[in-house]
């Protein structure tokens, strides 16, 4: 005959477990034959939360050792002589089984991590990254490039001074 008993240990319910099962096998037709075996089975999840930024998903969603890049493109329409503009950059982080935490490094940020990386963003190019992390330490990267042009056209300026000019 053969029995089992199963206890369960929750490490990262429901991402992962272990369970501690305890096997016993008898034979009916020799009464000095009594066996118990020990097994432990691990459950556990490997898989990396995925990232959106700006509801987009990463390209290379299907290399989970590759970091994604996303490429934001942003021309400044503003009339200010800053040469920046604002940008929205939210982002989102999804998990197979648990919940996810998600926080930024943009030195431009409003918030200054988390998932929202929006603010003004100066002309040129800048990039930073979002990090994800599961409940069981899964962690994952996206890559943020934003590009900030110049697309306001120039403005002559009139002066109003008189000039005056010597012949000679």
């Amino acid at each position: 005959g053969i029995s089992r008993e199963d206890e369960l240990f929750d490490v990262c319910l429901p991402a992962g477990y272990k369970i501690r099962r305890v096997w016993h096998l008898i034979d009916w037709c020799d009464p000095n034959f009594d066996l118990t075996h020990v097994q432990i089975i691990k459950v556990q999840d490997i898989i990396q939360p995925e990232i959106q930024v700006n509801g987009i998903e990463g390209p290379d969603k299907n290399d989970p050792t590759s970091p994604a890049t996303h490429n934001i493109f942003v021309q400044i329409t503003n009339n200010d002589s800053d040469c920046h503009e604002y940008v929205e950059i939210h982002a989102t982080a999804t998990d197979n089984c648990s919940a996810s935490t998600i926080s930024n490094d943009s030195p431009y940020s409003d918030t200054g991590s988390g998932y929202d990386a929006s603010g003004y963003y100066p002309k040129g190019t800048h990039t930073f990254s979002y990090y994800a992390i599961d409940d069981c330490g899964n962690t994952r990267e996206e890559i943020v490039v934003v590009t900030v042009v110049d697309a306001k056209a120039p403005q002559a300026q009139c002066l109003t001074e008189a000039v005056a000019m010597k012949s000679t």
